[in-house]
Order: structure tokens, then C-alpha cells, then sequence
């Protein structure tokens, strides 16, 4: 499996916070970047596996991440309960879409969705 360098500098960037003391022991439950050269419109809707009922129903508008490594992210906390699994979907108007299942384990796992021109990835990140 081949790593792309914006997912390689997330993961390390992540990993270099929480080793210099930057992160508080718990993350975000849910991120999503852009990396297409434009700003994108993006819509997400999270809703509970067991019951379907939405937790999450929101359209924003995210500029595209800084070639330098500063990534303007939309970040959600607590979008699922611990041990819950919720299903993720995203749209991005004009471009792709993606739906993912996210099982909230730990405090220090987030799912992170990096928005490319024409493909979204789902990433669980540790840290």
C-alpha cells in the first residue's frame, strides 16, 4: 500500500504534537481536510448504526489545506459515545463522495477524512 504524502504528514504531524506534549489525552472523534487545490462546499451526516437516529447533519465550506503542512480541518467531538459505532457519510458538491463506519474504541482515535478533486479517504488515527 502506497502512502500519500499528505496522509504521511497528518499521521506525523499528529504523532510529533503528542510527543511534544501538545495533545490533551483525547482527540476529536472526527476530522476532514481538504486537499484539492480549491475550496470545496462539504456536507456530513453521522448517524448512530444501532438506531439510525442522526447525530450529525451539517454543510460548511473548508479551504483547501496550505502547501506548508497547516491543514484548516473541521473537527467534530464526540460525534459517537464510547464503543458506539456511527456511519459517516460525505458529500462534496460538485465532487465525490464517501460513506465509512467509525466505532468510537478509545479516547485517542479519531477517523479522519481527507476530501481530494476526485476521491474521499477514511483514515482511524491513533495517537
Amino acid at each position: 500500500m502506497t502512502v500519500s504524502r499528505h496522509r504521511f504528514i497528518g499521521v506525523l504531524s499528529v504523532g510529533i504534537c503528542g510527543l511534544a506534549g501538545c495533545a490533551n489525552n483525547s482527540l476529536a472523534d472526527l476530522e476532514i481536510i481538504n486537499y484539492a487545490m480549491r475550496e470545496r462546499t462539504v456536507m456530513i451526516r453521522v448517524a448512530r448504526s444501532s438506531d439510525g437516529e442522526q447525530v450529525l447533519d451539517e454543510s460548511f465550506t473548508l479551504r483547501p489545506a496550505e502547501s506548508e503542512g497547516t491543514n484548516p480541518a473541521k473537527t467534530y467531538d464526540e460525534v459517537a459515545g464510547d464503543g458506539e459505532t456511527v456511519q459517516i457519510d460525505v458529500t462534496v458538491e460538485d465532487g465525490p463522495e464517501g460513506t465509512h463506519e467509525f466505532t468510537d474504541s478509545m479516547d485517542t482515535e479519531r477517523m479522519q477524512v481527507d476530501i481530494y478533486s476526485n476521491t474521499i479517504e477514511f483514515s482511524r488515527i491513533v495517537a
